[in-house]
């Protein structure tokens, strides 16, 4: 029997029969006690992480940004953090930010925060396809929730877009419009949702009959400078009619190339971005992209972690968010301009 069927069997909700298996004061004495004597009839057992968070009491939860695919300065990053902090907040928890400089320092890392008892918990910001620090958290049952998926075929906690819908909805919408020359702007690294984006890029172009040029894709670290040199020089042997980047920051990048090389933006040639920042919205010309709350990504992933923390059965704690296009001024009917 798992928590939920006992929750069930009681007539009670789950964080209630959690809280009173954890000794929580908010449970009433007559509650706690049928909950108790329940629990020893059908031999359950409180959930092991929950156990070893109330032991360790370190009222701590680590989050880890790789900095070498993408700047910590990226605003993405920003509104997750402020999302994560808000909600920790709540909770008196503390909020432990751990910087990876590069790929070969996260499972140190990693490492370094469980095994030295930093912290109760982990959230994972942009998983890979084949993530190892998902296969040691699980392995090792240590409380954790990520932001993004992996190819791990057993179940933990996460919250995610659906990017092939979103990809194939903005690259559908560069076809409607005319435009034939569509070139993804991509993150070198092997991130789940590049995958994700990338199937729904390929889905539209094929169902439209277009050809598909992968030796023209670009492939650079999520920043506005990098994306800004890989486009500049890319422009110099090559113009197609539009650009779908994999991240607004990127699209930034790609716009600054293109003025620089005294192309209309919008008008000459397209160009997409996706996660909405803050920035898209004041960005001239305003950027068409693909939105979703990524606060609200953010306090989902709160209150996962600690209902995966309290017995929650992990396989019901994922997460699609909705996503809607915005648009904006920066694509556009394909001209001869």
């Amino acid at each position: 029997m798992n928590i939920k069927q006992l929750a069930q069997h009681l007539g009670l909700s789950i964080t209630t029969v959690s809280r009173a298996l954890h000794g929580y004061d908010d449970v009433s004495e007559k509650t706690r006690a049928r909950v108790i004597e329940a629990a020893k009839e059908f031999n359950y057992y409180p959930n092991a992480n929950a156990q070893r968070l109330k032991i360790q009491k370190t009222r701590t939860v680590g989050l880890m940004l790789s900095t070498f695919t993408s700047g910590f300065d990226n605003p993405y990053f920003t509104e997750i953090l402020k999302g994560v902090g808000k909600e920790l907040s709540k909770r008196e928890y503390n909020l432990l930010i751990s910087l990876v400089t590069s790929k070969e320092k996260e499972m140190p890392e990693l490492l370094r925060l469980v095994k030295g008892k930093l912290v109760d918990a982990i959230i994972l910001v942009r998983t890979q396809r084949d993530d190892p620090r998902v296969t040691y958290l699980l392995d090792n049952e240590i409380p954790f929730v990520c932001h993004g998926r992996t190819t791990e075929s057993r179940p933990y906690p996460w919250v995610d877009t659906d990017g092939e819908s979103a990809l194939y909805t903005i690259t559908k919408r560069l076809i409607d419009l005319g435009h034939k020359e569509i070139i993804p702007v991509m993150p070198l690294t092997d991130y789940y949702y590049k995958f994700e984006r990338l199937s729904g890029y390929l889905k539209a172009m094929q169902e439209a009959g277009l050809e598909v040029r992968e030796e023209k894709f670009i492939s650079c670290i999520i920043s506005e400078e990098a994306s800004y040199h890989h486009t500049l020089n890319y422009l110099e042997s090559y113009v197609p009619s539009a650009f779908v980047c994999f991240s607004d920051i990127m699209a930034y990048g790609v716009v600054k190339a293109l003025k620089e090389k005294q192309l209309t933006v919008g008008k000459s040639v397209s160009v997409t971005g996706y996660d909405s920042l803050t920035f898209s919205s004041y960005f001239e010309p305003i950027l068409t992209t693909i939105g979703y709350d990524l606060k609200k990504s953010a306090e989902v992933m709160v209150d996962y972690l600690f209902k995966s923390i309290e017995g929650f059965p992990v396989d019901h704690l994922n997460h699609i968010c909705e996503y809607e296009l915005i648009i904006g001024d920066s694509d556009g009917p394909i001209t001869n301009n």
